[in-house]
């Protein structure tokens, strides 16, 4: 028995080790954070869509393209801007928000035209950018790309969110080495009384996939049959471009993916990225994560659990534990995410390592079998070679790693008692007269 507690508590270790290096691994190392991205994503999956109603898209699209005659990779006349925001401002439009970027141009007319139009009706904001500062082709920090000064002066402006290396935008824009504000909170600051901390740490909640907000193309708003007040009346109006035409004001692309692309397999224009979080904001009803040594306490107590948990049982049985904890736990977290808005990397303890320890548990029971077989064979080959059924047993007993050495040794003595009796017997009647 003090062998086969050793063997199991040895598993165990050797289990939750890999376990805990596993899970450890895959919070910090880049490359590894599937498991940990998937966590945030795959809950969105069994959620129904929220309706909106606050917000309005006005999308630069490729219809708006062609009935505008306006170039596909150059800017947009501003002056067609400043008739969208005269538009907005007699329909009585809450607040306007562009997530397009306004740089300095030649037409000077056109750009004091729309920074006339957005001081007019008051409430707009207008799309900055971080943007990588190169020297010499290489890239040696950050610089802020923001919209010419008149405009500036007369609209607020925010940075547009940023995407990760997967191109999929998780977290609300908070660049640390830069204190400015994002453009969603710059169209909260324009429409709360007291909008939340500009910058804290937030997680995206996705309200429904590509399409899903109330929308109308860019030439439609401008035609003039348009029931503009009807349409935007009292409503945040979000201007940027469609993904399909893959810019923003005609510069650069400007599509994302977002949980609701596993099954619809249509990435989510930025400019909706930005109504999304603006929302957030509004509601108050933004993701968060748990805090960094939380985590890491809860996956490296999760891999001892589950080396250890997992080591005494034998591996069919282990299985079936294995899969019940983790549905179980992946139950426990859709609840937590959607009741309280808190999630955390859960996949990484139901996917990556329970796994893991159900395969070393595996490995070593199988391990154990394949010795105990040897020893097995061994005691055979003693048997044919003309040993005793006691001798056979002694020695493939001293052969199994599970067994205890102090039991063979104990029963030695009636052997070689009745061995030594066997041979002393034939004397014995020998010296009788």
């Amino acid at each position: 028995m003090k062998h086969l507690f050793f063997a199991r508590w040895s598993t165990g270790a050797w289990a939750a080790a890999v376990a805990c290096l596993l899970g450890l691994a895959c919070l910090v190392v880049p490359f590894l954070q599937d498991p940990v991205n998937l966590s945030y994503e795959l809950p969105f999956l069994l959620r129904p869509d929220i309706p909106i109603q606050d917000v309005v898209m006005v999308y630069m699209d490729e219809e708006s393209e062609a009935r505008l005659h306006q170039g596909r990779w150059e800017r947009w006349d501003r002056s067609l801007h400043a008739r969208l925001l005269t538009t907005f401002t007699e329909a009585k439009a809450k607040a306007v928000v562009f997530d397009v970027l306004f740089l300095d141009t030649t037409n000077a007319l056109a750009n004091q035209a729309l920074a006339d139009a957005a001081k007019r009706h008051g409430k707009v904001a207008v799309a900055a950018i971080i943007a990588p500062l190169q020297h010499e082709g290489e890239t040696i920090g950050k610089s802020v790309m923001r919209p010419y000064e008149a405009l500036a002066a007369a609209a607020k402006w925010g940075v547009v969110e940023a995407s990760d290396a997967d191109k999929s935008v998780r977290e609300h824009y908070r660049e640390p080495g830069h204190k400015l504000p994002s453009l969603a909170w710059r169209a909260a600051e324009l429409t709360m009384a007291s909008p939340p901390d500009p910058f804290a740490s937030r997680w995206v909640n996705y309200y429904g996939p590509a399409g899903f907000f109330s929308h109308y193309s860019y030439a439609d708003v401008l035609a003039t049959n348009f029931n503009a007040r009807a349409a935007f009346s009292n409503k945040v109006v979000f201007v940027g471009g469609w993904w399909s035409v893959g810019f923003t004001g005609g510069l650069g692309t400007d599509n994302f993916r977002t949980p609701h692309w596993w099954w619809s397999r249509q990435k989510l224009p930025g400019v909706d990225i930005n109504a999304t979080t603006y929302l957030n904001l509004l509601r108050g009803d933004w993701l968060s994560r748990l805090p960094p040594p939380l985590e890491t306490g809860l996956v490296l107590g999760f891999g001892l659990l589950a080396g250890f948990g997992l080591a005494p049982w034998r591996p069919l049985r282990a299985a079936v534990l294995a899969l019940v904890v983790a549905l179980v736990l992946s139950a426990g977290c859709y609840v937590l995410m959607w009741q309280t808005r808190v999630w955390f990397p859960w996949l990484l303890l139901a996917g990556v390592q329970l796994p893991a320890a159900l395969l070393c548990c595996a490995f070593a029971h199988t391990r154990q079998l394949l010795q105990e077989n040897r020893a097995l064979e061994q005691a055979l080959v003693i048997t044919q070679a003309g040993a005793s059924p006691a001798e056979v047993m002694q020695r493939a007993t001293l052969l199994t790693p599970e067994g205890d050495v102090s039991q063979p040794a104990a029963s030695a003595g009636p052997v070689g008692m009745g061995s030594s009796a066997r041979r002393s017997g034939p004397s014995s009647s020998r010296a009788r007269p």
